[in-house]
């Protein structure tokens, strides 16, 4: 016989699972099961509540003549790190030797900018920016391996809001 160690009762060794009798497994299961669900529901509505707020503006400038920064907050930034499979970069050294545009690099590349933009647009709402000014990409490959890293940075401000249109 042995004890279950979160009851204490006791229990046949063969009845026992890491240390519980099968009552307590049972429980902790259901326990860890509605902490699980509760963190994806908990996820699920920061990303509606920041979806919601998605329509932070990015500037590649400091300034628009027709916003008015507040406030910086600061440097907000963000990376994708893509790399092509085997297949794939067979079709790139294909595409190498006898030259032309390689749609494959090409997609690969739109791709990992519209992800890092995405990204950085929801770092800076997390901040409570309405724009992020500023925006700079930098392209990097990474070691000898077929991955390269777009990283994209600005400034996460705030804007003075727009004024009240005159009535006629």
């Amino acid at each position: 016989m042995a004890n279950c160690k979160t009851c204490g009762e006791k229990v046949s060794f063969f009845d026992l699972t890491g240390g519980e009798c099968w009552e307590c497994g049972q429980r902790r299961m259901q326990d860890e099961g509605r902490a699980i669900a509760e963190a994806e529901r908990a996820e699920r509505e920061r990303a509606a509540a920041i979806q919601e707020r998605a329509s932070a503006l990015l500037l590649t400038t400091e300034a628009a003549h027709n916003l008015t920064v507040q406030r910086r907050i600061g440097i907000v930034s963000a990376e994708r790190i893509f790399g092509l499979s085997a297949f794939k970069d067979l079709l790139v050294s294909a595409r190498d030797l006898v030259g032309g545009k390689s749609t494959t690099l090409e997609r690969a590349f739109q791709d990992a900018r519209r992800e890092a933009l995405d990204e950085l647009r929801l770092r800076a709402i997390e901040l409570g920016a309405d724009a992020v000014v500023g925006v700079a990409f930098t392209h990097a490959e990474i070691g000898t391996s077929a991955m390269v890293m777009v990283a994209v940075t600005g400034t996460a401000v705030t804007l003075e809001p727009a004024p009240a249109a005159s009535a006629p």
